[in-house]
């Protein structure tokens, strides 16, 4: 789990599916996941996903920044 202010983004325990609130909206993204890259510490730091969640001027998730033209891709800035 990853948090900033009203934004976040949650894992499931078997890494199958993600959580995203995203400032400025009401409801959470759920998505499925199609894999976790994760850094030294054992952290996520890339998260791939099933399926495009944003568009192209929404504002990162807290920590994530969003990318991927197909489907989104997840990747927290240092």
């Amino acid at each position: 789990m990853t948090a900033s202010g009203k934004s976040a983004v949650y894992l499931s325990e078997d890494e199958q599916q993600a959580t995203i609130w995203l400032s400025g909206r009401s409801e959470p993204v759920v998505a499925g996941v199609l894999g976790v890259e994760r850094d030294k510490a054992g952290q996520p730091a890339m998260i791939y996903l099933d399926t495009r969640i944003h568009q192209p001027d929404d504002e990162p998730a807290g920590p994530w920044h969003m990318s991927g033209a197909v489907s989104t891709i997840l990747t927290r800035s240092a």
